[in-house]
């Protein structure tokens, strides 16, 4: 597989070879843009690949991803949970009342106001399970209750036990909520997963755009450099051709206008260089005061990302394909509750076992048998409709929803077909950007040769440097696009096309990174 190299010696050394002194000499006055050295050992120089393990590991995105995936874990074992049974104390110590209340006396034959206190204390103790198969409800409680009330006539004391009660709830109008539950949670937890490797992506994305940043304004402080250096030399010389009469005064004056602009670009190019280092360590949460510079990618090894394989991954592995499926099975659990809501239907059966006596050892004797069945209907008999549209609402809903499912599937994959054909384009664009800025940077090192000989003008050299300039930029940006377009294939398809790995499959590690 080819590799494109920093340096860009991918010509033909035969087109060359009868220019070596020239070489010599621009090896002599300018330094090679793409190959960086610590300027101090204050410096931090950062890869492509080491800006993005930062961003993953320390930036406030990382953050954020990691705790919206732990929110969605947290929810789904929630869920793994609710069908295990829930055991609650409810315990009243002291209840105490006083009122007055109207009771009738048999021998004066007429109600009369009489002061009532009285006193209780309640224990319940109660186990409950919802069950899955049929969406009702399992209860075993267990209580004991203590009533003491005064009057003005007598004190009655009594104790009202429930040693075991066994109940089953349902209500037949509702949806058993678990059922459609055990559909949805495992595919919003596989979503939550997937769309934790998608952020992790987004965050590559991110770091790709602020590297490039960065270091196409290193590339253009060095060039602004280079440039202020060459209009001194130049202008110098023009001041020892113009003492002898050999150089016009319009070109004179070309030569001061140009190193007054380099003056210019220089103090600009410098301040473009400290915003994009700041932008750099505010995404990356490394101190502001920190002296980054970044070290171009020396060689990019994939060469075709196959457009028909990528779509096959994203239709597996992006999370949109389980976020519309959760949608809808949603959907279809409107159409089934509205269905189900036309009529109430309630049903409580229970079993166990209740005494009541004047103290607490008899309350507990002699028990005696406890059921009940009951069975609730509710038919509207005039409701002009409403659930006849409620019904029609939740369908014209569901078909919503799978058109709309089928339209975004086709979407995603329209999208990865087509940035998959812009990577490719990108990356057989690279060999010509390459070759075009090592062009461009030995015609104009041999246009200023040949003005020093007065053989061109100023504004040959001028063109030059901005042909210089614009080649040096153009390949920066097709590598920028390059890289871009890379991350954003990973994203759609949550896969690494260079080691033609599956993301999923490094998530528990990527998950353990620090943030």
């Amino acid at each position: 597989m080819s590799k494109i190299q920093v340096s860009h010696t991918i010509l033909d050394n035969e087109q060359f070879q009868k220019t070596d002194k020239m070489k010599g000499i621009f090896l002599l006055i300018t330094v090679v843009v793409f190959q960086l050295e610590v300027a101090s050992a204050q410096q931090t120089s950062f890869t492509l690949p080491q800006v993005i393990e930062i961003a993953q590991e320390g930036s406030f995105d990382a953050f954020r991803a990691k705790n919206m995936y732990r929110l969605q874990e947290v929810n789904y074992k929630e869920f793994l949970n609710e069908l295990k049974p829930r055991a609650n104390l409810n315990v009243t110590p002291l209840n105490y009342t006083r009122s007055i209340q109207e009771t009738y006396n048999s021998t004066l034959k007429r109600y009369e106001p009489v002061e009532i206190q009285q006193l209780t204390s309640q224990y319940n103790m109660g186990v409950t399970k919802k069950v899955g198969i049929t969406g009702g409800s399992l209860s075993l409680n267990s209580g004991l209750t203590r009533s003491q009330r005064y009057s003005d006539n007598n004190t009655n004391l009594d104790f009202f036990s429930t040693p075991l009660r066994l109940t089953y709830r349902h209500n037949f109008a509702q949806v058993n909520s678990w059922k459609w539950k055990a559909r949805t949670a495992p595919l919003r937890f596989k979503q939550a997963k997937l769309e934790f490797l998608e952020r992790q992506e987004e965050i590559a994305g991110k770091a790709v755009n602020f590297f490039f940043s960065l270091l196409n304004a290193q590339v253009n402080l060095e060039i602004a450099q280079l440039n202020k250096t060459n209009a001194d030399t130049l202008l110098s010389m023009g001041h020892k051709r113009e003492a002898i009469g050999s150089i016009t005064r319009d070109n004179m004056y070309n030569l001061q206008l140009r190193q007054i602009n380099a003056v210019i670009s220089l103090n600009q190019a410098k301040n473009t260089l400290e915003n994009t280092r700041l932008n750099l360590c505010d995404f990356l949460e490394i101190p502001l005061d920190s002296d980054v510079i970044c070290i171009p990618p020396k060689e990019v090894n994939l060469e075709y990302i196959d457009p028909t394989l990528a779509r096959q991954l994203a239709n597996t592995n992006n999370p949109n394909k389980q976020a519309l499926l959760s949608k809808l099975i949603d959907a279809q659990q409107r159409v089934k509750s509205a269905r189900l809501a036309r009529y109430g239907v309630n049903l409580e059966a229970g079993i166990g076992f209740n005494q009541n006596k004047d103290n607490f050892t008899d309350a507990f004797q002699d028990l005696l048998n406890r059921q009940n069945f009951r069975i609730n209907l509710s038919i509207p008999l005039l409701d002009w409709g409403d659930a006849k549209r409620r019904i029609q609402r939740a369908k014209l809903n569901e078909k919503l929803v799978v058109k709309d499912k089928r339209k975004r599937e086709q979407s995603l994959l329209l999208e990865v077909a087509q940035k998959a054909n812009e990577f490719n384009l990108k990356r057989s664009e690279l060999n010509s950007a390459a070759i075009a800025d090592t062009i461009s940077q030995y015609a104009y090192t041999a246009t200023q040769q040949r003005f020093l000989l007065g053989k061109v003008n100023v504004i040959s050299i001028n063109d030059s440097y901005k042909a210089m300039y614009t080649a040096k930029n153009r390949y920066v940006s097709v590598l920028r696009s390059y890289w871009q377009y890379y991350f954003t294939m990973r994203k759609l398809c949550l896969y690494d096309f260079e080691r033609q790995f599956e993301l999923m499959n490094g998530f528990e590690n990527l998950l353990q990174k620090k943030n």
